[in-house]
């Protein structure tokens, strides 16, 4: 997308330097798993849990070149009736949340105490988070579009299967694709990468129960342009504490590589 007007998913995502994390439900198992930290050679997540094993805070380190560290902080507030009520970051962002039963439905953000934008979220037969529209008056001509939507399909056995990511087009009227994601080769364990990376715009959403295996990143045009391999190694429980990424760019062939490690606490 060249339009000016990025995705929300990736403008906050970058600008909350990764640290959009949900408060994905645990498996309940005994003793109770919680994930602790996510490590990589340059960054670090540690998460804090309350008595009640709800994520209470999370701290990230992103470690740069000269000894130069970076660290942002997320703060999760939750109701009386128990439901995730608001996010708060230490770089002026919050996140309020809209419930309808026991799914969220809107998430209104907010930067510096000035209301931004908000977002929407609808749902499939089984509850999965199937489209994510974000509400901007991109013009400022008082007029509120959708000016970014992401659509989400899953497998039988409630796997991303894809991801598609559009754009708002002005000159068209009508949103673009700009990018899709297609998942596979899933194993049988417990999908680690969503207990230690969160979806600040939706936390409780859950996008697969299962390690993907493979992810092939293509153009709106259709055109492949990167393919990620995964690999893993798991705990005596079953849960990962390692993956290895391999990545292919399709423009020139070229390989890279990196671990993602992951550290659990028994309560």
């Amino acid at each position: 997308m060249k339009n000016n007007f990025l995705p929300a998913v990736v403008v906050l995502s970058a600008v909350l330097l990764s640290c959009d994390e949900r408060d994905t439900p645990i498996p309940q198992q005994s003793p109770l798993i919680l994930p602790l930290r996510l490590e990589l050679e340059d960054f670090k997540r540690e998460l804090i849990f309350d008595e009640e094993n709800r994520l209470s805070r999370v701290k990230t380190s992103s470690f740069m070149p000269g000894d130069v560290v970076l660290e942002s902080t997320m703060e999760y507030f939750y109701g009386a009736d128990g439901k995730l009520e608001k996010v708060v970051t230490d770089q002026g962002y919050r996140l309020e949340y809209t419930w309808q039963d026991d799914r969220i439905v809107r998430t209104d953000e907010y930067i510096q105490e000035t209301f931004s934008q908000y977002h929407t979220f609808s749902y499939d037969v089984k509850g999965r988070l199937h489209e994510f529209l974000t509400w901007q008056d991109i013009l400022g001509e008082g007029e509120v579009v959708a000016k970014s939507k992401a659509v989400f399909l899953y497998d039988n056995k409630d796997n991303l299967t894809d991801q598609f990511l559009y754009y708002y087009h002005t000159g068209l009227n009508g949103h673009v694709l700009l990018t899709s994601f297609e998942y596979s080769d899933y194993d049988s364990h417990v999908e680690a990468e969503s207990l230690f990376d969160g979806y600040a715009f939706n936390p409780e959403a859950v996008f697969s129960k299962n390690n993907p295996g493979k992810m092939v990143t293509k153009h709106g045009t259709g055109n492949i342009s990167l393919i990620d391999q995964y690999s893993y190694v798991y705990n005596a429980r079953g849960y990962a504490i390692s993956k290895t990424t391999t990545s292919v760019f399709s423009h020139n062939g070229s390989l890279g590589s990196y671990e993602t490690r992951y550290f659990y606490e028994e309560r």
